[in-house]
C-alpha cells in the first residue's frame, strides 16, 4: 500500500461549498486512477464535527493535481476561478481492488477552512495501514435465549390472540422478512394479562408460584425455559427434597438465579465467591451444589473446590447438565484480545453485558475501546495498530459490525477472520474407536 500511496490536493470539488464550511467526499475521481472508494468519509465527518466545523457528505468532483503548497485562492497562478474549490485528497491502490482513501473539498478562498482540511487529513493519513480484523464470533444470547425467541416468534404467528412473555425483561429480534409484533408484551405478573392471552415463559424460567397461577387459570403457556435451566431447577428441587442443603454457584445478578432460588428457596445457600465458601454452614452429610447455568464453569470450578476442602462429601449435579455458553464466550473474547493490538468493544458502555464483556478483554492485558457508533472511533484508536480485535455486545445495534468493518477498510487493506471458542459435553454424542463419549472425553472437564 505505501508504494501506491498518493497525497495530494485537486482542482476541483463542484460541491458549493462555502466559506466555513467542509465537503468531506463519499467518493470522488482523481485523474490517472479513477473513482476512489471513501469508506472512511464517516470518520472524517466526525472528526470535523468534534473541531465545531461545519460539514456535510456529498460526492465530489476533482479534476488536475494542485502540488502541495501552491497558491490555492483566486490570485495570480493559482488557477482556480473566485469560486473554485480545493480537494485535498489521499488515495492508495491495493491488487486489483478500486482505489481507496479519503478526501474533503472547501472553498478556495477558505484559507482557515484548508487548514482544518489539512489537518484532519493528516491525523487520519497516519494511520493508513495494512490490517487484519479479527472478530470475536460469538452470540450475545446463548443458545437457551436464542431457543426461547424461536418459542417466541412461533407463539406470535400462532396464537389467536395477544402473547405475553412473563416474568421479568426479555430481549426479542425480529427475523428477517417476519412482521413487527405489536400484540407482544412483557409483564412481571400474571394479574397484568387478559383472559384469552398466550403466556411466553422465558428462557430463564419462571417461580413455581407463576406456573400455578397460569395452570389454575386456564392459560395457553408456551414454556421457553432453556432446557439447562429447567434440568437445574429439578435438581435443586431433588436435593432440597432429600434435606440437603443446596450450595447455589454462581451471581446473584444473573435473572435466572432467582428462579433457582424460588425452587426452594429455605434450602438454598449462594455462593458467589470464595468468601461464601469460606462461610458456608451445613450438615457436612447433608451438603450438594448446582451450578447456576450462565455462569462461567471456570469460575464455577474453583468454587466448587473451596466449598468441597470443608466439605469432602459435598455432591452436585453431572457435567452433561453445565452450560459452556458464558465459558465459551469469555474464551473467545479474550483469546482475540490477546491476540490483537487493540480491542473493540462495540455497545452502550453503561450496559452491565458491554462492561462485562469489556472486563473480559481487559483481563488479558489489552488496550480496550468501547464503541457506541463508529463515530466514536478516533485516529490514535488505531495508531501502530495492524491487528483489530472486536466483540459485539448485546446493546450493540445490529449494523454496527458492518460499519465497523466498513470504515475499517477504508484505512487500509483489510482482511476479516473470525474466532470462536466452542465447548462440546454430553454423553454418547460422538465415540472413539474404543466406543468412548468423544464429547466427553475432550470437553472441559471442571474438575469435580
Amino acid at each position: 500500500m505505501n508504494r501506491s500511496l498518493l497525497r495530494s490536493r485537486l482542482v476541483g470539488g463542484a460541491t458549493g461549498a462555502f466559506p466555513g464550511e467542509v465537503v468531506v467526499a463519499t467518493g470522488f475521481t482523481w485523474p490517472g486512477r479513477g473513482r476512489v472508494r471513501c469508506a472512511a468519509a464517516p470518520l472524517l465527518a466526525e472528526s470535523f464535527s468534534r473541531r465545531g466545523v461545519p460539514v456535510r457528505s456529498a460526492p465530489v468532483s476533482a479534476g488536475a493535481d494542485l502540488a502541495v503548497g501552491s497558491p490555492v485562492g483566486h490570485g495570480p497562478g493559482a488557477g482556480l476561478p473566485p469560486d473554485g474549490e480545493v480537494v485535498v485528497a489521499v488515495s492508495y491502490l491495493h491488487d486489483e481492488l478500486p482505489a481507496t482513501g479519503f478526501g474533503v473539498s472547501v472553498a478556495a478562498a477558505d484559507s482557515s477552512g484548508l487548514d482544518a482540511a489539512e489537518s484532519v487529513i493528516d491525523d487520519w493519513a497516519a494511520v493508513l495501514r495494512t490490517r487484519r480484523l479479527l472478530v470475536a464470533d460469538v452470540d450475545g444470547s446463548c443458545p437457551g435465549s436464542r431457543r426461547a425467541e424461536a418459542v417466541i416468534h412461533e407463539a406470535v404467528r400462532s396464537a389467536a390472540g395477544p402473547v405475553a412473555v412473563v416474568g421479568g425483561p426479555v430481549a426479542v429480534r425480529r427475523a428477517p422478512g417476519t412482521p413487527r409484533v405489536p400484540d407482544l408484551r412483557v409483564v412481571d405478573e400474571l394479574d397484568q394479562v387478559a383472559e384469552g392471552t398466550t403466556v411466553v415463559f422465558p428462557a430463564h424460567g419462571v417461580r413455581l408460584a407463576t406456573a400455578a397461577h397460569a395452570a389454575a387459570r386456564g392459560l395457553t403457556v408456551a414454556d421457553a425455559t432453556c432446557p439447562l435451566v429447567a434440568r437445574a431447577c429439578a435438581n435443586v428441587r431433588e436435593y432440597a427434597g432429600r434435606g440437603d442443603t443446596v450450595a447455589l454457584i454462581g451471581g446473584s445478578d444473573l435473572a435466572v438465579t432467582a428462579t433457582l432460588v424460588d425452587q426452594a428457596p429455605d434450602r438454598v445457600a449462594m455462593v458467589q465467591d470464595r468468601a461464601d465458601a469460606e462461610a458456608l454452614a451445613a450438615d457436612p452429610r447433608r451438603l450438594s451444589f448446582v451450578v447456576v447455568p450462565g455462569f462461567p464453569v471456570e469460575k464455577a470450578a474453583v468454587l466448587v473446590a473451596a466449598v468441597r476442602e470443608r466439605y469432602p462429601r459435598l455432591r452436585g449435579h453431572r457435567h452433561e447438565v453445565l452450560c459452556y455458553a458464558a465459558s465459551d464466550r469469555a474464551e473467545t473474547v479474550g483469546s482475540v484480545a490477546a491476540a490483537s493490538d487493540a480491542m473493540f468493544v462495540l455497545g452502550t458502555p453503561e450496559e452491565a453485558d458491554c462492561r462485562e464483556v469489556s472486563a473480559m478483554a481487559s483481563e488479558t492485558g489489552a488496550t480496550v475501546h468501547v464503541l457506541s457508533g463508529v463515530a466514536d472511533l478516533r485516529p490514535e484508536h488505531l495508531a501502530s495498530v495492524a491487528t483489530v480485535g472486536v466483540a459485539v455486545t448485546r446493546s450493540a445495534p445490529p449494523e454496527l459490525l458492518t460499519d465497523f468493518a466498513e470504515v475499517l477498510s477504508g484505512l487500509g487493506p483489510l482482511t476479516v477472520a473470525r474466532r470462536s471458542t466452542q465447548t462440546q459435553a454430553g454423553y454418547g454424542e460422538a465415540a472413539d474407536g474404543g466406543g468412548r463419549s468423544l464429547a466427553a472425553s475432550v470437553s472441559a472437564d471442571p474438575g469435580w
